[in-house]
């Protein structure tokens, strides 16, 4: 199997409204996440600055000398929110086995814009609506963060509704889910490898993803995404710089009874061969449901004679506790 074989589905009508279209779309979108989890869109309505400004604008950032990143540390602990160092994160420890830590530092944002409601005052909000730790340097990162959140925002319910169109359902099944979403963004460095890392550590450990549905943007450069499909065998999934790569996480694994899966997925060490020149940006933005949307199988992905395959759960206590077994003890300072 080849990196080829992750299909491209190509949004353009859905942006122009061709409702024949968007229905073409479907069939691709269901087989694609019947088999991989995952495809790349095209046509998805982006703006290439939005992703320029934010790309340049991070490689600056990551460019600080250690002690002036940490400056912008979340001072409540854990890795939700602001600067998460080299060291503080193991993905692989959310599933069974584990590894060394994650190679990788990072920057994590939730929502920039919320609403005076009284929904944002609740006792989970600490929690799931906690604040963003914005970093003053570069200029004009945090506006970057910023301008590119929203338009992931706005990518995420198109793809939502294409989704809810695969499965047979109205819109309103999956999107009344996400009036108060969760979602997060980080924004993702590789450093350079001056030497091999040590065994059992790579730049991100095997995991799948917790939530919905993530949109991944990412530099290509060695040492990038790979999926293991049912074969065994793990696929390189190759960036390109006017596509996003999208696959599901465990929650719409069970939202859809198992009919879509949430497949296994890491990031690999550079080849030795390029050692010291493979840094790498990228940047996922995880669409989270409602802290408190009970997610149960869907209808249509049941047939009468089945029992669903998973317990109903609330979306925000899933994902907390993914987050908490995600983080490597102790923390390590880059």
């Amino acid at each position: 199997m080849s990196a080829a074989e992750i299909p491209n589905v190509d949004l353009t009508p859905v942006l122009v409204g061709d409702v024949a279209g968007t229905r073409d779309l479907y069939g691709a979108v269901d087989e694609a996440l019947r088999t991989t989890g995952f495809f790349t869109v095209s046509g998805h309505g982006v703006p290439d600055a939005a992703r320029g400004g934010l790309f340049a604008a991070a490689r600056s950032f990551f460019a600080l000398p250690p002690e002036e990143k940490l400056r912008f540390r979340n001072p409540r602990g854990g890795v939700g929110r602001g600067y998460v160092p080299v060291g503080a994160e193991n993905l692989g420890r959310t599933l069974a086995g584990g590894g060394g830590v994650d190679l990788k530092e990072q920057v994590a944002f939730g929502r920039p814009d919320l609403p005076d409601d009284p929904y944002y005052r609740q006792p989970f909000a600490a929690v799931a609506f906690e604040p963003n730790v914005w970093p003053d340097r570069p200029p004009g990162f945090a506006d970057a963060v910023r301008t590119y959140y929203r338009e992931m925002e706005a990518l995420s319910r198109r793809l939502l509704g294409v989704f809810a169109g695969a499965l047979g359902v109205s819109q309103d099944t999956l999107l009344d889910a996400f009036t108060h979403h969760t979602s997060v963004m980080r924004v993702l460095h590789y450093p350079d490898q001056a030497s091999a890392p040590e065994a059992g550590q790579t730049r991100s450990g095997a995991h799948t993803d917790y939530g919905a549905l993530t949109i991944l943007a990412a530099e290509e450069a060695p040492g990038g995404l790979q999926v293991k499909v049912r074969d065994g065998d793990w696929i390189d999934v190759r960036p390109r710089s006017d596509r996003f790569i999208i696959n599901i996480g465990d929650l719409m694994a069970m939202w859809t009874n198992d009919r879509w899966v949430s497949n296994l997925h890491r990031v690999v060490n550079p080849p030795p061969e390029a050692l010291g020149r493979a840094s790498r940006i990228s940047v996922p933005f995880f669409a989270h449901a409602n802290y408190d949307a009970l997610i149960k199988c869907i209808p249509t992905c049941v047939a009468p004679d089945e029992t669903p395959r998973h317990q109903p759960v609330l979306a925000g206590e899933h994902r907390r506790q993914k987050v908490m077994m995600s983080q490597a003890e102790p923390l390590v300072a880059s």
